[in-house]
């Protein structure tokens, strides 16, 4: 089923609450945070000027490293905000809360086509845990839910899938961005290739198993060559009036029909 992307919505005046992927490596040079490598920015920029140039007010929100539902310094995302507000060529504004009276009153103050950025995400514990209280904090925040992070969408967390449903459930509109949507579509080519190039079975047949091979039949051993002699000339000595004689060793296993008797002397 094909997904609602952002360039299907009406966005004007509208809050569009957008969930990026800024997880960017930084280091500290001289007591400031520097980001090294601003490629997952860069990302997100065709979809964050689709909702600027048509008069949305953009809300975005992001996770940085581990911070375990504490307040890392390190970790937070204000160096992120300036730097977008380089690539995007004005300012974006940043707000030290990700839920809450500040962040509401700062999402309030937004004008058509411009972008807040709020506070590291996993500054929460909730988030991790999807927590439907915080899911419905960051919900009031938004008329619109636009999914850009493709590589966080895959983790059921508050803001990539709590926040989605509830939006839905209060009549706003979810969609993917255009990063999202890219990343979607090359996925979905490269699959049934993928399948092809390893001979692997398509979709419609992966359910049935594959057959083993039947295996060669057995047949029957050759019978032995070896036959032991009929019971009757076997027997044959027990009705003979020849002597028997006087070895005293146990009879052999082919006579074994026969009970054992003591030997007998000579007849004169």
């Amino acid at each position: 089923m094909a997904k609602l992307s952002v360039r299907d919505l009406n966005v004007t005046g509208k809050r569009v609450l957008v969930r990026v992927d800024y997880n960017v490596p930084m280091e500290d040079q001289g007591g400031q945070m520097v980001i090294n490598d601003s490629t997952r920015i860069k990302e997100t920029l065709p979809t964050l000027k689709l909702l600027m140039g048509n008069g949305a007010r953009v809300v975005l929100m992001a996770h940085l490293g581990r911070p375990d539902g504490k307040r890392e310094p390190t970790l937070s995302l204000a160096p992120v905000a300036a730097k977008l507000g380089t690539l995007l060529g004005q300012p974006v504004a940043f707000v030290d809360e990700t839920v809450g009276p500040k962040v509401e009153a700062a999402v309030a103050a937004l004008e058509n086509g411009q972008v807040l950025l709020l506070e590291n995400v996993r500054y929460h514990a909730e988030e991790e845990n999807n927590d439907p209280v915080f899911s419905a904090q960051l919900a009031r925040l938004a008329d619109i839910y636009v999914n850009d992070a493709f590589g966080a969408a895959h983790r059921a967390h508050a803001s990539t899938s709590g926040v989605a449903r509830i939006v839905k459930a209060w009549g706003g509109k979810c969609a993917a961005g255009l990063l999202m949507e890219r990343e979607l579509k090359f996925l979905g080519e490269e699959l049934p290739r993928s399948r092809r190039s390893r001979g692997s079975p398509s979709p419609a047949s992966s359910c049935v198993p594959p057959r083993l091979p039947r295996p060669a039949p057995r047949w029957p051993e050759p019978p032995s060559t070896h036959r032991p002699p009929p019971r009757r000339l076997l027997c044959r000595r027990r009705h003979s009036k020849l002597p028997r004689p006087r070895s005293r060793s146990w009879p052999s296993p082919a006579s074994s029909c026969m009970p054992p008797r003591q030997p007998q002397p000579a007849q004169r």
